[in-house]
């Protein structure tokens, strides 16, 4: 008959295979932890992986496919559960599905350094691909390819912003890229409907626009309406759109990459060396730049140690 030492009692083997976690502790590994702090307490949610985005994109709605645990712990490493007091001093009058939801919306995502890369290129694959897709080559009305865009956001050392959507870096980019590639945004094709009535005040309204607005039809008048079609620059949409509700008319997308030259959905071969080999001059460049930087980084540390080596020589 064996006997274990527990705190300040003695018990038999048996009854020590009785005693469990305590119920306030709760381990979990392999987890994103989202943080949030309130009144100097920090409040964290244990999700799964790559449902954290999901949920705050609203393309996962069901909070039971995103929580690991359905609680709301003061240290989720620990597995410390925050108590009711602790949430109500916090979160006044909230319940704990709207504290949770607040965290998974506003707080902090802790992810490892591992999945943080995988994360950062994940998306940085989507604004390329964006890019690619918004974009056209001006020298031969086709789109520059994924790999393409890719290279030319590390030659201008783009750094991705997790906390951002793709689509708003992508326009940033966009801009960036407009310096090293023949590229800029495709135009539009829309046509508007719009009563007759209203035909010399809306030509006026897009002559002050014509830079960026190209006229491709103009139907004649059909039932006191008259049909006309453009391609705009896609930042001229809302516009356009506010001045069909001016005009009481309507405004129909037929074609939202109009200007895209059909069957050229990709660059031919011999534009794609072309500026592959100036993204690899650039990359040379930069790497060229870097090793600058590197070397006076290694003389700076060189000298302190030869003052080093004197003042060793004269206490010998």
């Amino acid at each position: 008959y064996q006997r274990r030492v527990h705190g300040d009692y003695f018990l038999p083997i048996d009854q020590m295979k009785g005693i469990k976690q305590p119920v306030g502790f709760v381990k979990l590994t392999n987890v994103a932890v989202v943080r949030l702090k309130k009144k100097g307490v920090r409040y964290e949610v244990a999700c799964y992986k790559n449902k954290v985005n999901d949920w705050r994109e609203k393309i996962e709605t069901d909070m039971s496919e995103v929580l690991q645990v359905d609680n709301v712990f003061t240290n989720v490493s620990k597995g410390l559960i925050a108590n009711k007091q602790e949430l109500e001093n916090a979160f006044p009058g909230m319940k704990r599905n709207d504290i949770i939801n607040l965290i998974l919306t506003t707080g902090e995502l802790q992810v490892a350094e591992l999945e943080r890369g995988t994360s950062s290129e994940s998306i940085a694959k989507d604004i390329a691909n964006i890019v690619s897709e918004k974009t056209l080559n001006t020298t031969n009305f086709s789109r520059f390819s994924v790999s393409i865009v890719m290279k030319a956001m590390d030659a201008v050392h783009y750094v991705v912003k997790p906390g951002e959507s793709a689509k708003k870096q992508a326009l940033a980019v966009i801009k960036m890229l407009q310096g090293i590639l023949p590229l800029r945004r495709i135009k539009m094709r829309i046509a508007l409907n719009f009563p007759a009535k209203n035909k010399e005040a809306i030509k006026t309204k897009l002559l002050a626009v014509k830079d960026n607005v190209e006229l491709l039809s103009e139907s004649p008048e059909i039932e006191g309406k008259i049909k006309i079609v453009l391609l705009i620059e896609p930042n001229l949409y809302r516009e356009m759109l506010d001045l069909m509700k001016d005009a009481e008319g309507t405004l129909d997308i037929e074609d939202q990459y109009g200007e895209l030259a059909k069957g050229k959905e990709s660059e031919d071969e011999g534009s794609s060396l072309q500026y592959m080999k100036l993204l690899e001059n650039l990359e040379k460049m930069s790497m060229g730049s870097d090793k600058g930087k590197d070397e006076k980084e290694e003389k700076k540390q060189k000298k302190p140690a030869k003052k080093e080596e004197k003042t060793k020589t004269i206490v010998c």
